[in-house]
């Protein structure tokens, strides 16, 4: 009977290396899912960022044109108002010219 007793604890060692490595693993497995998802959260904050980054692109884009036009507009309109201007100063030099003769 106790010739296969070191037979016995040899299976009961070895179960028991079989049943820590099976724990290791399923703790693995389970790091690995939840890296997973946390990589998948990930991504979908950067599929938003960049949309939301486009869209200030866009904005920025939009108020950049914007901008520009009210310059041309700007300096349209002081260019008329300096031709009024120079008009009107004009016409008082020819009143006064006139009215000296």
């Amino acid at each position: 009977m106790f010739e296969n007793l070191g037979s016995i604890a040899s299976f009961v060692a070895l179960l028991a290396q079989v049943v820590i490595l099976i724990a290791s693993l399923t703790r693995t497995t389970d790091k690995a899912t939840d890296a997973k998802t946390i990589a998948l959260e990930a991504h979908e904050k950067i599929a938003l960022l960049r949309a939301e980054f486009m869209l200030y692109r866009e904005k920025v884009a939009a108020e950049y044109v914007n901008r520009d036009l009210l310059r041309e507009f700007e300096e349209r309109l002081t260019k008329a108002i300096d031709r009024v201007v120079e008009r009107i100063d004009g016409m008082a030099d020819n009143r006064r010219r006139s009215d000296h003769v």
